[in-house]
């Protein structure tokens, strides 16, 4: 197995943990600046055709610590996960609602097809019941939640829905060794959204994240770090993919992802083509910013530019990466 490597000065990205809009014509981010080089860290749209990035949500703080993004099926809603809650932004209105109550270890969340419900990770507490961990749904409307499936098997991962929303992708992260603390082994299962064809399709020594589906459901993709490396800058994170009876696994042979980057992944695959979104290196080497590829290495397109600032704006980002990446 190949030795783990890190990315000692990694470009930090203005542009990070997208969504694109259910029609593949917009991309919402993570993003530090406006168009103006201004400093307000926020949620960003930007057309998937270029153009200026908006402005949609501004943070409170830098270290506001929204953790993923996910675009209601009718394009009207965001959905904002952090660590304590999901929250709603009416991106007509800029109106923001929190739907789950504080302290209960969230983690991504996903639209169903029809939009009634958000499924979402749930760590519990130390006092809290084993059925409390695991996958929840939750209802838009009323906010009612119920356990989808318990998490038994090892520490919740991802769940990922395929695009006729009848089947899941799901990762579980366990230890090599009983001795160990620190989920090294990560499973891949396959389950219909009824309960049933519960299967494992993959096992990889090393750490696999953010799986997703291909628009037509035919493959599934997600980012993979061999061995016991950690993923935080390292240089062996790459795309993988394989179809999804598990066949088929490979390093995907077109890079999507950026290394160079500070956060170069997760990418996020289009709903509607062939294409991926990620932090890639900008063509001066300094920034990451907001890049669209298609699968297939073509179509490359750099949709955001970096405005310069002042130097201590640039020290504010590069410390706030770094703390941030000591919580991880």
């Amino acid at each position: 197995m190949e030795p783990c490597r890190y990315v000692d000065n990694a470009a930090a990205s203005d542009g990070y943990l997208f969504a694109w809009s259910p029609d593949g014509a917009h991309i919402a981010y993570r993003g530090n600046r406006d168009t103006l080089g201004v400093f307000r860290p926020g949620i960003y749209i930007v057309d998937t055709l270029g153009g200026p990035q908006r402005l949609v949500h501004e943070f409170a703080n830098f270290f506001e610590d929204v953790n993923w993004i996910s675009w209601s099926p009718d394009g009207s809603l965001l959905a904002l996960t952090d660590v304590y809650d999901i929250l709603l932004l009416d991106l007509a209105t800029g109106v923001e609602t929190g739907i789950t109550p504080r302290n209960r270890g969230i983690s991504k969340a996903a639209w169903t097809r029809d939009g009634q419900y958000i499924l979402y990770g749930r760590s519990k507490s130390n006092n809290e019941p084993d059925t409390l961990g695991g996958l929840h749904l939750l209802r838009v409307s009323d906010h009612a939640d119920r356990a989808f499936l318990h998490d038994g098997i090892g520490t919740t991962g991802d769940a990922a829905i395929s695009p006729d929303g009848l089947r899941l992708v799901l990762t579980f992260g366990r230890p090599q060794f009983p001795s160990s603390n620190e989920p090294t082994v990560f499973d891949l299962y396959v389950v219909n959204f009824d309960g049933t064809g519960y299967a494992r399709v993959a096992t990889l020594q090393g750490t696999a994240q953010h799986t997703q589906w291909t628009n037509d459901g035919s493959r599934i993709f997600f980012d993979f770090t061999p061995g016991e490396c950690q993923p935080v800058r390292s240089a062996n994170r790459a795309t993988y993919s394989m179809r999804p009876d598990g066949s088929d696994l490979r390093k995907w042979p077109v890079a999507l992802g950026d290394t160079r980057a500070s956060d170069g992944f997760p990418i996020a695959l289009s709903p509607v083509s062939a294409r991926a979104v990620f932090s890639g290196l900008d063509s001066a080497g300094t920034w990451g910013v907001v890049t669209v590829r298609n699968l297939d290495g073509s179509g490359t397109r750099q949709l955001t530019r970096v405005r310069p600032w002042a130097p201590n704006a640039v020290r504010r980002v590069r410390d706030g990466l770094a703390r941030r990446d000591r919580r991880r």
